[in-house]
């Protein structure tokens, strides 16, 4: 994927990248104890590697490993989509069998995604920016979506973020139609403003929970 021109996107970069910095090395280590005793749970109920890791699509379109707490079986088939999946994979179904009851809990207040600091930290995402998608699922498109090769191209102008639009506006009860256009608004229309709106709803959109199967 080519990589674009740095102002293309109205996201900042420099100014934006020390908060992350600081914000994510203070949280973990404020977070350490609280992170390993969430490890051994997770270890200790699935019996196995309490990290999850993937590969994603990032900034300028690079792929780079995330890491999560698990919060499924290993080795679970893969969820059916069924007939009524807009997007196979943004799918993911209300009562899914993959998840643990301790994963539930995880994914309701989005602990799983605490893990992703470290991501942070090393620069392959931002505390705030779109949601990097798996390598394999993004490369199913395009889509039957006006302005999907658009969106494809331009959210990929700024980190991927923890957090962003699309969690703060219903995440899974969001149409895909409005996730390109949460997208797009974020790295095409940025303000500081946009930025702190984002940080008060994700603490709103984390205790209730909303969107969260």
């Amino acid at each position: 994927m080519t990589t674009p021109p740095t102002t293309a996107s109205r996201v900042p970069t420099s100014g934006k990248r020390v908060f992350d910095v600081a914000v994510s090395a203070v949280l973990l280590v404020a977070l350490a104890l609280p992170f390993a005793l969430v490890a051994i749970l997770v270890a200790l109920d699935l019996r196995g590697m309490p990290f999850f890791c993937q590969r994603r699509i990032g900034w300028n379109g690079k792929p780079f490993t995330i890491y999560k707490f698990r919060s499924m079986k290993k080795g679970s088939p893969p969820a059916n989509p069924g007939d009524n999946a807009e997007v196979p994979f943004l799918y993911v179904p209300r009562h899914d069998p993959r998840i643990t009851r301790l994963g539930r809990f995880l994914r309701r207040y989005s602990i799983d995604e605490t893990p992703q600091l470290l991501n942070v930290l090393l620069g392959n995402m931002s505390l705030i920016g779109p949601r990097p998608f798996d390598v394999r699922d993004f490369e199913q498109g395009p889509f039957p979506y006006d302005g999907y090769g658009e969106w494809a191209r331009k959210r990929h102008w700024a980190r991927p973020g923890i957090t962003g639009l699309w969690q703060v506006s219903g995440r899974n009860d969001t149409s895909f139609a409005d996730l390109i256009a949460l997208d797009l608004r974020y790295v095409m229309e940025w303000t500081p403003g946009l930025e702190f709106l984002i940080i008060r709803r994700t603490f709103r959109a984390v205790m209730g929970g909303r969107g969260v199967y």
